[in-house]
């Protein structure tokens, strides 16, 4: 069961983070580290909410969620200028480092959130 809860994790962080950027107006290269930041920051603190995996298994899923639709938008690109994408391992390094530090963000917030709530439950029985 903890297995299919992470493909759909991962599943459902590479959908919405997809539409975020795959459809973004004439491939601009604005919102390529902004749309990105935040949503793995919700989702990491979203998913950290409403399951129970492990923190660490979240956070995860939300990195490779958000890479994945990263590299498809990445391949979208390349289909429209074949030139835009010239340094893309770079770019999917960089992309990689900055997603990790927003998950890890969620992710605490997340943990925090789970500790209070654990500790709240507990002291009213």
């Amino acid at each position: 069961m903890k297995a299919r809860l992470f493909a759909f994790v991962v599943l459902i962080t590479v959908v919405v983070t997809g539409i975020f950027i795959w459809f973004s107006s004439s491939h601009n290269h604005n919102n390529d580290f902004t749309i990105p930041f935040v949503l793995s920051v919700l989702f990491a603190l979203a998913f950290s909410i409403l399951t129970e995996l492990q923190i660490k298994k979240i956070v995860f899923a939300t990195i490779i969620g958000v890479i994945t639709a990263l590299i498809i938008k990445i391949i979208i690109d390349l289909q429209f200028d074949p030139t835009s994408h010239n340094m893309f391992p770079f770019e999917i390094i960089i992309d990689l480092i900055i997603i990790s530090i927003a998950s890890l963000i969620g992710g605490v917030i997340g943990f925090i959130y789970r500790r209070f709530r654990k500790r709240k439950f507990s002291n009213n029985r």
